[in-house]
């Protein structure tokens, strides 16, 4: 076997080895309780209250709309990241296959950290808070990742500026696993336990689409419309625009649900009447959000005149990512103003 396929074999082996241990796991006595009430419910006749479009009605479209929107966008990135720094690297910073191997490592242990601080970070000083941090984190990261390529040389690999890059992806990882996961968190959350699992696969089946779509962004801008003139590191750049509109759904949409019951939640931020959620939620602008997209497109604009792409080509694929940002703002302002 190759590497790769190896690398999957084991991937088998270790889900082979979990599954049985499903058999053994015990439903939450919240879960328990809410199917005694579903049977009550059914044995009276009445409507039942799960089923596969609940989570679709529009009294849920708060954390519909931030699973949804916020999940597929970060998914993007996440996407992106890990399935294509390794093309970054061997062909703009003109990285080796062996040295690539190694910097794999510490890159999937930042990750790893990530997934396994995120929980007591969220509990410790917040949901939000908690994401805000990982956020600034993360631009960070994506900053290093993608403008030391500007400066490399011809065909002459730069140590220092791979090492540049590489901290950049250990950072720009390890925060947006954390990102990622508060962004399933909150929404799962803002749901009522008898929809919750059900919520949560919609939201899992839309984010999925992330993974169709990367490929078309990344590969596409980079290698069809990038042999004439763009680059990996330049759609990684395009990244920071729907990874800003990502941070801006959580901001607008999420609650802050640290010490908080899960029906505490529901009751305030799903069942309760509009009116009153108006009153507590503060009503914030839009304008900085809009000032960022058009300095973002004018910056992709200048930044176009250092390469040898043309301009059709750069206006190819900023389409796209501010249609995916556009959409993201344009739903968060109908969401806020119809059901907050």
């Amino acid at each position: 076997m190759t590497v790769w396929q190896s690398l999957y074999f084991i991937n088998i082996v270790g889900f082979i080895l979990i599954i049985p241990l499903f058999f053994f796991l015990k439903e939450t006595k919240r879960f328990r309780e809410m199917k005694k009430y579903e049977d009550w419910r059914k044995k009276k006749g009445l409507k039942p209250k799960t089923g596969w479009f609940v989570p679709l009605q529009k009294k849920y479209l708060r954390p519909m709309a931030l699973g949804c929107i916020a999940g597929f966008l970060f998914q993007v990135i996440y996407a992106a990241q890990v399935q294509f720094f390794g093309l970054y690297l061997t062909k703009e910073m003109k990285m080796s296959q062996e040295l690539l191997g190694i910097v794999t490592l510490p890159i999937l242990l930042s990750a790893a950290l990530g997934i396994m601080l995120v929980g007591s970070f969220m509990d410790r000083w917040g949901r939000i808070p908690t994401i805000r941090v990982a956020a600034y984190i993360t631009l960070l990261g994506g900053t290093l990742i993608s403008v030391p390529a500007v400066f490399v040389v011809g065909d002459i690999p730069n140590p220092v500026l791979q090492a540049i890059v590489v901290i950049g992806d250990m950072l720009g990882i390890f925060g947006l696993v954390i990102t990622v996961a508060g962004v399933m968190i909150l929404p799962v959350e803002m749901f009522p336990t008898h929809i919750r699992s059900t919520a949560m696969g919609w939201i899992s089946a839309v984010t999925r689409g992330a993974m169709i779509l990367t490929p078309f962004l990344m590969m596409y801008g980079a290698e069809e419309v990038g042999g004439l003139g763009l680059t990996y590191q330049f759609m990684f750049i395009f990244m920071d625009m729907i990874f800003i509109t990502a941070v801006y759904v959580i901001y607008m949409l999420a609650p802050e649900s640290k010490g908080r019951s899960l029906e505490e939640i529901v009751g305030t931020e799903v069942y309760a009447e509009r009116d009153k959620i108006h009153k507590e939620v503060k009503r914030e602008s839009y304008f900085l959000y809009l000032v960022y997209i058009t300095s973002f497109i004018c910056l992709s604009f200048l930044y176009v005149q250092t390469t040898d792409a043309t301009l059709v080509n750069m206006l190819i694929m900023l389409g796209f990512y501010t249609t995916l940002s556009l959409f993201g703002f344009i739903m968060v302002h109908y969401v806020r103003k119809k059901y907050m």
